[in-house]
C-alpha cells in the first residue's frame, strides 16, 4: 500500500489553516502530496504559514478567486496521484484518515468514491455531534434523491473517475451536483469510521448563501430524479425537491398554501412509490424506506398541529391511496380552521430554544406581530444561556424549563427541528400538558396577510 495520495485544498483564509494543514501534514500515511490552491485576499499570510511547517510534500498554487469548483478542479489537474482526497482550509483531518481510506479502497476495488463519518465543531474546535454514517452505492445513490449523505471534504476519488473526463461544475452546491452526475454511472459509498472533524462557522458558505444552495441543490435532484426514473418536475414544483435541512427553512412565502404543498409533496411521493415498486425487491425495499422517511420529515416540518399517528403511514395500491389522500385532506382542512382562530386568538407564548432555529422564528414573529399576529404576546425564551433580549420594545427574559411550572401561558413553540420529540419528552415530564406543546412551524406558515 504506497500508493500517491493528492490532497487538494483550495485556501480562501488564514483563520484556520494551519490546524487543518498541520492535521494533514501528521497523516500516518506518508505518501501524499498536498496541493495548496491558494485564493486568499493576502497570498503572504498563507506562505507564511507554509514557510512555518516546512514539508516538501506541498505544492503551492495561486488562483484568483473564481469559485470552489474552479478550485478544485485546478488542483485535481495538477494532481498526480493514484488517489485524489477533498480537504476544507477549516476542517481537521484525523491522523488515520487517508491510511484508513486507501485501505478501504484497495479493499472494495469497484467503489469509486469513499466519504467518512465526521464529528461537527463549532469555531473553537469544540467537539457538537458526532455524524456516523454507513451506505452502500446502492443505499448512497436512493439517499441522494432527497439528501446529501456525503460530507464534501471527506472524500476520496480514484483517480481514473477524473481520467474520464469528469469535473466539478461550477455551481453553489458543486459537491451535491457532482454525486447525482457521479451516482448514475459510478459507485459512491460511505464509510462508518469517523475520519474528520468538520466545523461549523458562520461563514460556511451553505449558511452564507442557504437559499441559492437550496435552489442548486433542487436543480440537480430534478435532473437526477428524471434520469433515474423518468419523472418532470415542473419548475413550479420546485419545493417538492426541496434537501431534508432545507424543509425547516421554508416558509408560507415559499409555497403559499401550506395544505396544497403537502398534497403536491404527497402526490409526488406516491408516483415515486410506482416507479419503486418495478424494482428489484431489495432495491425496491431500500427506496420505500427512504420514501416513507422523507414522508415523515415532510408531515413534521408542516403546519399540521399533533398528526395523527397513521398520517406517517404510507399507503399501498390505488384505493388505499384515495382513502389516504381524502383523509389527509380532512385533516388539513381541521388543521387550517383551527390556525385561523389562534392567529386571531389572544396567545401568550413561550419560545423554547435560541440556536440557528430559534433565531429565524423570533425574526418571523417580530416580522408578523406587526400586522397579522398583534394579538400574540412572547412571554419569555427557554435557553440554557441567560440573556435578556429587547423584542418589540420590550425586554424579553430567558428561563429553564423548570420555570415553565410557575408562569401562565398558553403555548410552548418548540424551535428544534430535529430534537422535538425528545424536548417534548422533557415538558411533559414537568407535568406540561400536550396541548400546549407546538411545534414553532406554525409561526412560518401564518397567512401573512388579514384575509
Amino acid at each position: 500500500m504506497s500508493d500517491l495520495v493528492s490532497i487538494v485544498m483550495p485556501v480562501s483564509g488564514k483563520l484556520y489553516f494551519k490546524e487543518s494543514l498541520d492535521s494533514i501534514c501528521n497523516q500516518t500515511y506518508r505518501n501524499l502530496e498536498i496541493i495548496i490552491i491558494d485564493s486568499s485576499d493576502d497570498q503572504n499570510e498563507i506562505k507564511e504559514i507554509l514557510l512555518a511547517v516546512q514539508d516538501e510534500r506541498i505544492r503551492y498554487f495561486y488562483q484568483e478567486k473564481s469559485g470552489v469548483a474552479n478550485a478544485l478542479n485546478f488542483g485535481i489537474v495538477k494532481a498526480e496521484g493514484q488517489y485524489i482526497a477533498r480537504m476544507d482550509a477549516d476542517d481537521v483531518a484525523f491522523p488515520e484518515r487517508i491510511m484508513r481510506q486507501v485501505e478501504y479502497m484497495e479493499d472494495n476495488p469497484e467503489i469509486d468514491v469513499a466519504a467518512s463519518s465526521y464529528i461537527l465543531i463549532n469555531e473553537r474546535g469544540n467537539g457538537l455531534k458526532k455524524e456516523v454514517k454507513s451506505f452502500t452505492y446502492e443505499e448512497v445513490k436512493f439517499e441522494l434523491l432527497f439528501d446529501n449523505p456525503i460530507c464534501h471534504p471527506t472524500i476520496m476519488f480514484r483517480r481514473s473517475v477524473f481520467d474520464e473526463g469528469w469535473s466539478y461544475r461550477q455551481v453553489f452546491a458543486e459537491d451535491y451536483d457532482m454525486w447525482t452526475r457521479l451516482a448514475v454511472c459510478k459507485r459512491l459509498s460511505v464509510m462508518p469510521d469517523i475520519l474528520l472533524k468538520y466545523r461549523v462557522h458562520a461563514d460556511n458558505l451553505s449558511n452564507v448563501n442557504v437559499l441559492k444552495v437550496n435552489d442548486s441543490d433542487i436543480n440537480s435532484a430534478s435532473i437526477y430524479i428524471k434520469t433515474l426514473f423518468g419523472i418532470h418536475i415542473r419548475d413550479d414544483k420546485k419545493w417538492l425537491l426541496a434537501r431534508t435541512y432545507h424543509l425547516s427553512q421554508i416558509t408560507a412565502d415559499d409555497i403559499g398554501d401550506c395544505g396544497g404543498f403537502l398534497i403536491a409533496q404527497y402526490e409526488f411521493l406516491h408516483r415515486m412509490k410506482e416507479a419503486a415498486e418495478q424494482l428489484e425487491d431489495c432495491q425496491k425495499n431500500m427506496l420505500i424506506k427512504i420514501i416513507l422517511r422523507r414522508w415523515r420529515n415532510i408531515i413534521d416540518m408542516s403546519n399540521i398541529v399533533d398528526p395523527p399517528k397513521e398520517l406517517y403511514e404510507f399507503p399501498s395500491g390505488e384505493i388505499e391511496s384515495d382513502n389516504y389522500k381524502s383523509r389527509l385532506k380532512r385533516v388539513i382542512e381541521e388543521n387550517d380552521r383551527w390556525i385561523s382562530r389562534r392567529q386571531a386568538e389572544k396567545v401568550k407564548f413561550f419560545l423554547y430554544g435560541f440556536g440557528e432555529r430559534g433565531h429565524r422564528t423570533l425574526g418571523r414573529y417580530q416580522e408578523l406581530h406587526k400586522s397579522v399576529l398583534s394579538s400574540w404576546e412572547l412571554l419569555g425564551i427557554v435557553d440554557k444561556e441567560k440573556k435578556s433580549y429587547s423584542v418589540g420594545g420590550h425586554i424579553c427574559q430567558t428561563y429553564d424549563k423548570e420555570e415553565l411550572i410557575r408562569q401562565e401561558y398558553d403555548c410552548i413553540l418548540v424551535s428544534a427541528y430535529e430534537y422535538y420529540e425528545e424536548i417534548r419528552s422533557e415538558l411533559l415530564t414537568l407535568r406540561i400538558p400536550i396541548k400546549k406543546i407546538l411545534r414553532d412551524n406554525i409561526i412560518f406558515f401564518f397567512q401573512t396577510e388579514v384575509l
